[in-house]
C-alpha cells in the first residue's frame, strides 16, 4: 500500500473482530511510527500495549467509573462555534446511521460504554508522555507519532481508531499501585514496627507538581553531558547498538537519579539497588546527591537474570509469568519453574528461593544423578509456589497436573475450579453441544454430536477394549446416557481416548 492510499484509506473503526494481533506486527508497527518528528529529539512518547486478560482487566475498570459517572483526569474537550457545530451535525450522523433516535438514552449509554471498552479491539496501544514535557510542543509530537500509528497499521491491514479518554483514573492508579503493595507483602513486611519496616511510594506523587522548566534548572545544571555520556549504556548506543537515544531515554538518568535523592532527603535511603543495567541511573543518583547535599549514598547492582534462549526475564519479554492470579493462575505459574531446563533450574533455585545453599548442593547431586525425575524443578516450583501463592494453591497446582500426567481420579477433577480446568485443558481439541443433547448415549455423543470419533463403530471397538475415559472413569457401556451428573463445573466433559488424547465438551 503506497502513503496517498493508506491516508485516504485510513476510517476511525468502531467495530473490530476478535482475530488477535500478533506481537511482532504491533512491533513492526510502533517502530515505523517512532519514526515520527520530534522537537529537540525528545522522542516524548511512551507505548504500553494491552491485550487478553489485561485488556479485559482495563475494560472493566472503565466501565466501572462510566457506570458511576466518576470523574477523570480526561480535559473536557467542549468546543464552541463552527467546531463544535461539526461535533454536532458527525454525532448526528452516526448515531442515525445506527439508528439510535435522540431520546434513546438507553441505546446512547450503550454506545457510550463500547467506547470505553475500546469497541473490543483485540489490542490496544496506550500513549503517555512525562509530565514534565506536557507544552504544546511536545503535545504536537504526541500527535505526529499517533498519525503514523494510524498510518503504519494500514499496511498490516489493521484498522485503528483514535480514543480521547482515560485508561487510568487516579483512583484506578491508587488501587493498582494497593495491589502491588499487596503482592510484595507475601515477601516483605509492610506492617511492622521495627525501624527497617518496607514502604511503599509512588515517584508521582513528588514529580507531578515539577515543572520541565524548573527540573531543567534546578537539577539539570548539577549534572553535565559529559558525565553523561560517559554511562556504559549511553556510549553503547551511540556506538552504533540499537537505532540511537532520544533525549527522553538520554534524560532518564536524571529522572531516576532524582527520585534517590528525594528518597535519600525524605526517608534517608542510602542503598538503591537494581540490575546490572540500571548501574548508570542509580550512580547518577548518588553523585545528585553528593552534589547537591553533600551527602553520600550507595549503589548494588546483580546481573540481569536471563532464561535459557537469552533473553531478559522481565516484563518487557514474552512467555513471563506474573504474581497475580488473574494473570498467571498458580497451575500455570507452577507449570512455569516445573519446566525450566536443568541449567535455569540451578541459577534460578539459588536466586527466587531462600533455601541455604548446604541444601541447593544437595538437591542439585541429587538431580545430577538422576536427571530425568526433574528434582530440581520440582522443588523450585513448590518453593516459589508455595511463597508467591501458598501451600494449598500449590497442592491444587499439582493436583491439576496429574490430570494430565499422572493418575488422578474423578474426584480430583471435580475439585478444580474452572479456571484451572480450561488451564489445565488448553489446546487440547475442544466442542460445544446443546445442553438439549444430554441424555444422548456416549456413543451418540462422541460420533455425531461431536467428532471425538470419526464413527459409532469405531467408539464403541475403543470402549470395549477399555481405551475409553469419561472425566477420568472408564466408559464401560457405550450405549450409557450422558446427562447432567457427568457435567464438571455444570457445564463440562472430559473425554480421553487412549493415554494422552483428550477432548474438554462444552455443554451450554
Amino acid at each position: 500500500m503506497d502513503i496517498r492510499q493508506a491516508i485516504n484509506d485510513r476510517r476511525s473503526i468502531r467495530s473490530f473482530t476478535r482475530e488477535p494481533v500478533t506481537q511482532e506486527t504491533l512491533r513492526e508497527v510502533l517502530t515505523l511510527a517512532t519514526r515520527a518528528v520530534s522537537a529537540v529529539n525528545a522522542q516524548p512518547w511512551e507505548f504500553a500495549v494491552a491485550a487478553g486478560d489485561v485488556l479485559e482487566a482495563i475494560r472493566q475498570d472503565n466501565i466501572a467509573f462510566y457506570d458511576q459517572d466518576r470523574p477523570t483526569d480526561v480535559p473536557d474537550i467542549m468546543v464552541d462555534g463552527i467546531y463544535r457545530e461539526r461535533s454536532r451535525e458527525i454525532g448526528k450522523a452516526l448515531f442515525a446511521a445506527m439508528g439510535i433516535e435522540r431520546g434513546d438514552r438507553a441505546r446512547r449509554n450503550e454506545w457510550g460504554q463500547r467506547g470505553f471498552r475500546f469497541f473490543d479491539a483485540p489490542a490496544v496501544i496506550i500513549l503517555s508522555m512525562d509530565q514534565m514535557l506536557d507544552n504544546t510542543t511536545f503535545r504536537l509530537d504526541m500527535g505526529c507519532v499517533i498519525q503514523n500509528i494510524c498510518t503504519a497499521a494500514m499496511e498490516f491491514g489493521l484498522g485503528t481508531c483514535v480514543e480521547h479518554q482515560a485508561v487510568m483514573y487516579q483512583e484506578t492508579l491508587r488501587r493498582n499501585q494497593e495491589a502491588i503493595k499487596r503482592q510484595l507483602a507475601k515477601l516483605i513486611d509492610f506492617d511492622s514496627d521495627a525501624p527497617n519496616a518496607a514502604l511503599m511510594v509512588n515517584n508521582y506523587d513528588w514529580m507531578k507538581g515539577i515543572g520541565f522548566l524548573d527540573f531543567i534548572r534546578d537539577i539539570g545544571k548539577l549534572i553535565t553531558v559529559n558525565y553523561m555520556m560517559a554511562k556504559d549504556s549511553v556510549k553503547k548506543r551511540f556506538n552504533g547498538e540499537g537505532d540511537g537515544m532520544s533525549f527522553t531515554e538520554f534524560s532518564y538518568q536524571l529522572v531516576q537519579g532524582f527520585d534517590f535523592m528525594h528518597l535519600y532527603e525524605k526517608y534517608g535511603c542510602k542503598v538503591q539497588l537494581g540490575g546490572s543495567d540500571q548501574w548508570g541511573n542509580i550512580t547518577t543518583g548518588t553523585e545528585l546527591i553528593r552534589r547537591k547535599l553533600g551527602a553520600e549514598a550507595y549503589a548494588i547492582t546483580c546481573p540481569l537474570i536471563t532464561k535459557a534462549d537469552g533473553t531478559k526475564f522481565g516484563k518487557t519479554e514474552s512467555g513471563n509469568v506474573w504474581l497475580d492470579p488473574r494473570y498467571t493462575s498458580p497451575y500455570k505459574f507452577y507449570q512455569f519453574w516445573l519446566n525450566v531446563s536443568d541449567d535455569d533450574a540451578k541459577r534460578y533455585i539459588k536466586i527466587f528461593t531462600l533455601l541455604d545453599r548446604a541444601t541447593i548442593d544437595a538437591l542439585v547431586a541429587e538431580h545430577d544423578a538422576a536427571p530425568h525425575l526433574r528434582t530440581l524443578q520440582k522443588r523450585l516450583a513448590e518453593e516459589i509456589t508455595v511463597m508467591i501463592h501458598s501451600r494449598e494453591e500449590y497442592e491444587k497446582a499439582v493436583e491439576a497436573s496429574q490430570i494430565l500426567f499422572g493418575g488422578a481420579t474423578s474426584e480430583a477433577l471435580r475439585r478444580l475450579d474452572e479456571q484451572t480446568l480450561l488451564q489445565v485443558f488448553e489446546g487440547v481439541p475442544q466442542f460445544t453441544v446443546a445442553r438439549a443433547e444430554l441424555g444422548l448415549p456416549f456413543v451418540d455423543l462422541c460420533a455425531a454430536a461431536t467428532q471425538i470419533f470419526p464413527s459409532k463403530g469405531e467408539c464403541r471397538k475403543m470402549v470395549q477394549g477399555g481405551g475409553v475415559a469419561l472425566n477420568k472413569e472408564k466408559v464401560a457401556d457405550a450405549m450409557r446416557p450422558v446427562t447432567e451428573a457427568d457435567l464438571i463445573a455444570g457445564k463440562y466433559l472430559l473425554v480421553q481416548r487412549g493415554k494422552k488424547n483428550y477432548y474438554l465438551v462444552t455443554v451450554e
